[in-house]
């Protein structure tokens, strides 16, 4: 029988588990990340990491609120409240309201 097993790398088992553990704990530290965000030769870094986060998040937020609008028909009650109140047709109103909504993604 041929083993198959991959060797242990440098930071497997117990050691592996500390040195995470110490990291995950520094990372979590408020202090710490205000000295990184202010010391310059990491700043840049730290703050695109952050802009990424919180463009990830906001895309999540977005995602929700459109799905939430679509599930309960908002955006077709609107389109028809707006076509019954400017006199025009529903497939204009839709066209105009998706153009509002366009500029504002």
């Amino acid at each position: 029988m041929i083993d198959t097993a991959t060797p242990a790398g440098p930071l497997e088992g117990r050691l592996g588990e500390l040195w995470r553990g110490a990291r995950d704990r520094l990372l979590a530290n408020p202090r710490f990340r205000a000295l990184v965000a202010a010391f310059p030769p990491t700043r840049r870094i730290a703050r695109r990491r952050a802009a990424a986060l919180f463009d990830l998040c906001a895309g999540f937020v977005y995602s929700q609120v459109l799905l939430a609008l679509v599930r309960t028909g908002l955006l077709e009650r609107l389109a028809r409240e707006v076509a019954a109140i400017e006199k025009i047709d529903e497939a204009e109103a839709s066209r105009r309201l998706e153009s509002v909504l366009l500029k504002a993604a």
